[in-house]
């Protein structure tokens, strides 16, 4: 990013014109505003602005031309009234009336302090806008001693003057100056001739102008050089006291603003150097010129080169429909993601069916092989082809009556076998294992002789698993014993993570996997 860079070069003529220089250069691309001040202003002033880059010079139509201000907004004054008795009763009194319409002639804001010279300079008054008080102070001055020492009050008076206009804190343009009220005379001053053009180089430097009204019929050429090499007036006469407000509130330059539009760019190839921009001020008396400069960004240049206002709207409306098709493809592959999952969930789903139906099937055909050894080797009766073998809650009830007596006698022998095995519990519970938030920890009371547990509605304990079958085990109370069976699930029972063949008793912290889902056998005793 070019930062804006600022630097003055200020070529002045010999003549006795106006001194310009630039105070402050502001650049928003193509618009700059520059801030300039005139000093010893004169009427008729005419601004042209040039500017040179890349070796092309043009000149700038001016936009505006403000004056930001000629005259101070705010005055303090320091009155000085020779009060010795040198000075006839007659001009003192002129002297007092004549400060008081100074007084009446400022604005609210203005504010003044007053000093009386007889001998020493005695502050009557610190600086107050209060025109009564002001008032006040003047007619309390009396005539006394006849020793002025001039000069040394206008010391105390210039240095008062001085300190006020680095204590104020108002940000409005603000002018300070001296008004003294005398015969001309300095008895037995301590300052000398060399001493009083000293305060004349004080009050030019720090811009505070002395004017002085002298009574009498002689003229001071030590007061006349002191006022005109202040900038401030001397009067053998006073005229109208608002004009001399008027002339003491003009400022020693003039601050104008400057704006134009700056067009070089459409001419040159951009630079890394600065935009010189020429100000030059003609009077009909004198011409300056003085040189700023500022930067321009590539950015800048590029917008305002190549993209004009229609090419600028038709390429945000090309990003903006990148932009839309770029979320548009964003937003399909994320839909065809998940429409994708879902596919492959539905796919594992139909896929762990078919395997259960299949090991369904296997179960059949193991139990009609089973049943067709058993025939082989005369250990039961044969049996007609037509009966089907499939899975039930009692095994039994998918044989014919024959069979059915043998599979019970069978059944009775594999139960005793499981009783021997477990111990009695006066209670016993199942605990469903935590799955995580989803699936919290939860007990099951076996309190019935028989608890079925599956996923049909007709269970005890219903299971929500897809692995499950509808009557998935039992288990049964025997004599305060727990034994639990597999009711030819799809997917079998497991105790201790050993798939049980045969009813199995349960002992205290037994786990259990019925489908997919884990308990664990409490017994209490």
């Amino acid at each position: 990013m070019w930062h804006i860079v600022l630097f003055f070069i200020c070529v002045f003529s010999l003549s006795a014109g106006p001194i310009l220089s630039i105070k402050e250069v502001r650049s928003e691309y193509p618009e700059v505003t520059v801030q300039v001040s005139v000093n010893q202003p004169a009427p008729g002033v005419i601004f042209q602005v040039k500017e040179q880059w890349a070796g092309k010079e043009l000149t700038v139509p001016l936009h505006q031309v403000k004056l930001l201000h000629d005259k101070a907004i705010r005055l303090f004054l320091v009155i000085v009234i020779d009060a010795t008795k040198s000075v006839s009763k007659k001009n003192f009194i002129a002297a007092q009336k004549e400060a008081e319409l100074i007084i009446d002639a400022l604005g609210p804001s203005d504010a003044v302090s007053v000093y009386s010279a007889n001998g020493r300079a005695t502050q009557i008054l610190p600086f107050s806008s209060d025109k009564e008080k002001l008032r006040s102070a003047i007619r309390s001055i009396r005539r006394e001693g006849k020793v002025t020492k001039l000069y040394d009050s206008l010391a105390t008076a210039m240095q008062t003057a001085r300190n006020s206009a680095f204590t104020t804190e108002s940000t409005e343009a603000v002018n300070t100056a001296l008004l003294l009220f005398t015969d001309g005379k300095d008895e037995s001053s301590v300052l000398s001739e060399d001493d009083a053009a000293e305060l004349a180089d004080l009050g030019r430097k720090e811009r505070i102008p002395v004017f002085t009204f002298v009574s009498g019929t002689k003229d001071s050429r030590t007061l006349m050089r002191l006022s005109g090499k202040t900038g401030g007036e001397y009067y053998a006469r006073l005229p109208d006291s608002r004009s001399i407000v008027e002339r003491m509130k003009i400022q020693p330059e003039s601050m104008y603003e400057i704006k134009y539009t700056s067009e070089i760019y459409k001419f040159v190839n951009h630079s890394n150097d600065p935009v010189k921009n020429f100000i030059s001020v003609k009077t009909p008396d004198a011409e300056d010129t003085v040189q700023g400069s500022y930067v321009i960004s590539y950015a800048e240049f590029v917008k305002l080169k190549y993209f004009d206002k229609e090419t600028f709207k038709l390429m945000v409306i090309i990003v903006l429909t990148l932009v839309l098709i770029i979320l548009s493809l964003i937003f399909y592959f994320i839909y065809r993601s998940y429409e994708k999952r879902k596919e492959n969930k539905e796919k594992k789903k139909k896929y762990e069916v078919s395997k259960l139906e299949e090991e369904r099937e296997k179960k059949k055909m193991l139990g009609r092989q089973y049943i067709n050894h058993l025939l082989a080797e005369g250990k039961i009766p044969e049996y007609h082809d037509d009966i089907e073998i499939y899975p039930a809650t009692d095994p039994a009830e998918s044989l014919s009556p024959n069979y059915a007596a043998y599979l019970k006698q069978k059944s009775y022998e594999l139960l005793e076998i499981a009783l021997r095995e477990g111990r009695e519990y006066h209670n016993a519970a199942l605990i469903r294992k935590s799955e995580g938030e989803r699936r919290p920890a939860r007990r099951y009371d076996l309190f019935l002789d028989q608890t079925v547990i599956g996923t049909g509605r007709w269970s005890n304990i219903y299971l929500d698993d897809p692995a499950g079958s509808p009557a998935h085990a039992r288990i049964r109370r025997i004599k305060g014993k727990y034994v639990i069976y597999d009711l030819l699930s799809d997917s079998g029972a497991f105790v201790n993570g050993k798939k049980i063949l045969r009813p199995k008793a349960l002992n205290d912290g037994d786990e259990l996997r019925i489908g997919r889902t884990k308990f664990q056998f409490v017994g209490e005793e």
